[in-house]
């Protein structure tokens, strides 16, 4: 019986502790990323599109820029946070990653 109140009250920590992590996240975040001519959304659990493909389901077709990726990732509510130039062999630059994120709606 005490092992049983034991492993009741060790359950009941963890799922309480559980709840308060999620419910207490505020942001979600989004990478843009920019690799040679290809742009790529990053929305985290394994969830990436192609930037081309975004908008050809929007019906729009012509070629995109980094210029329009983050105006898209404005009309969707995020907020840039941050920039990472990625350095390839010889210091040029070979990667941007654009950091966004935008507030959690209760």
């Amino acid at each position: 019986m005490k092992k049983f109140i034991t492993l009741l009250l060790l359950a009941s920590f963890v799922s309480v502790n559980s709840y308060s992590q999620t419910a207490a996240r505020k942001y979600e975040y989004a990478i843009v990323d920019v690799y040679a001519s290809r742009i790529y959304i990053d929305y985290g659990n394994n969830r990436n599109e192609d930037f081309k493909d975004v908008m050809k389901s929007k019906k729009k077709e012509k070629e995109y820029s980094q210029v329009d990726a983050l105006n898209y990732m404005d009309e969707q509510g995020y907020e840039l946070v941050s920039t990472i130039a990625e350095a390839g062999g010889g210091g040029a630059t070979t990667s941007l990653k654009y950091i966004f994120k935008r507030e959690i709606k209760k």
